[in-house]
């Protein structure tokens, strides 16, 4: 639970609780390998979409070291929003304003394709 933000309701952290618990032992291990074995570095640059990183200040996990040098490698493709009060995972912390981010953004890159 450390990972969240300490403001999630007792529904938000029970739905936590139950995705932490859900996710088998196997799948973590798998997870495990594919973080340690699936390093991008030196090849963000080839992203050519727009990308929006969203990143929580209260994110244990992510440090902001990793996530800048990410946002520098991915160059103009890239928009970063660090969100304050938010943990590491922004859509169960607050489920309105990522969609409301997430509509905005996609919104914005529809306009200046016009």
């Amino acid at each position: 639970m450390t990972s969240a933000s300490k403001k999630l309701t007792t529904e938000q952290k029970t739905e936590l609780r139950w995705l932490q618990r859900s996710t088998s032992q196997q799948a973590g291990q798998f997870d495990g390998q594919a973080w340690a074995s699936h390093d991008l570095r030196g090849r963000l640059d080839d992203v050519r979409c727009p990308v929006l990183l969203v990143q929580g200040t209260d994110d244990l996990f992510v440090q902001d070291e990793l996530v800048d040098d990410t946002v520098a490698e991915m160059g103009s493709a890239a928009q970063l929003l660090r969100v304050p009060d938010i943990g590491h995972y922004p859509p169960l912390e607050n489920p309105e304003w990522v969609a409301q981010v997430a509509d905005t953004f996609v919104k914005q890159l529809t306009a200046t394709a016009d």
